[in-house]
């Protein structure tokens, strides 16, 4: 079973390419990037976090592509060690401004295993 995050709306999915019961939109248009955020790669709790990132994005900008450039960047420079991302030139500063006016939740990463001592407790 794959869970993956809708970069969309930012709730959870079940399929990473699947159309998101939520919004209704299917994928990114790039696999490698839906299936990134799945189960496969971060736990549950990691997945519903960035969820959060996204949403209060969502909450400050109507544009998708640069909700979609405001959450890659958030990614790449907070936990660089998941992904790197540069934005255009000419987006840098529009995104930034995104990013300062949504102030998205920290976010602790985790793999798909990590939080499991957690359920059995």
């Amino acid at each position: 079973m794959t869970w993956a995050l809708c970069l969309n709306c930012g709730e959870t999915k079940f399929g990473a390419i699947l159309k998101c019961e939520h919004c209704g939109v299917s994928s990114s248009g790039n696999r490698e990037l839906d299936m990134f955020f799945s189960d496969h790669n971060y736990s549950a709790g990691t997945l519903e976090q960035l969820g959060q990132v996204v949403k209060s994005i969502n909450a400050v900008s109507d544009m998708p592509d640069e909700r979609f450039c405001a959450f890659m960047l958030y990614v790449s420079t907070r936990h660089p060690e998941m992904l790197s991302y540069e934005p255009e030139e000419d987006m840098i500063e529009k995104i930034e401004e995104i990013l300062r006016k949504a102030d998205p939740p920290d976010v602790i990463v985790a793999k798909p295993n990590d939080d499991l001592e957690d359920k059995i407790q």
